[in-house]
């Protein structure tokens, strides 16, 4: 298809190819830090606990939850410091979140 073409053309024809073919890997690899991160979440809350004590695991799915909700927490606020727009938004549910998530941590323990 690049017959005929100078080859400044074929060159940025070749380049917008690897580009599109780049940016379809980068969303997969976006897609794989979260499962990282879930996973990473699920062995820091004892994953193994359960099938060693004999137990349903139910504390398992509820660390995951309080993990993920500090976490989601700490994005907030972070987002605070980055937007000056809804700083206070952002700053009052990142605060809300850990708050929950530690009162859950509490609950637990």
């Amino acid at each position: 298809p690049f017959f005929g073409r100078s080859w400044r053309t074929q060159v940025y024809y070749r380049a917008q190819l690897i580009r599109q073919e780049l940016s379809s890997l980068a969303k997969v690899g976006g897609s794989f830090r979260y499962v990282y991160i879930i996973v990473f979440f699920l062995l820091l809350s004892g994953l193994f606990q359960p099938f060693i004590a004999g137990d349903d695991g139910a504390l398992l799915v509820a660390g995951v939850f309080v993990l993920l909700l500090g976490l989601l927490g700490g994005i907030l606020l972070w987002r605070s410091s980055h937007d000056k727009n809804n700083r206070v938004v952002y700053m009052g549910l990142g605060f809300a979140l850990v708050a929950g998530s530690l009162a859950m941590v509490i609950q637990i323990a």
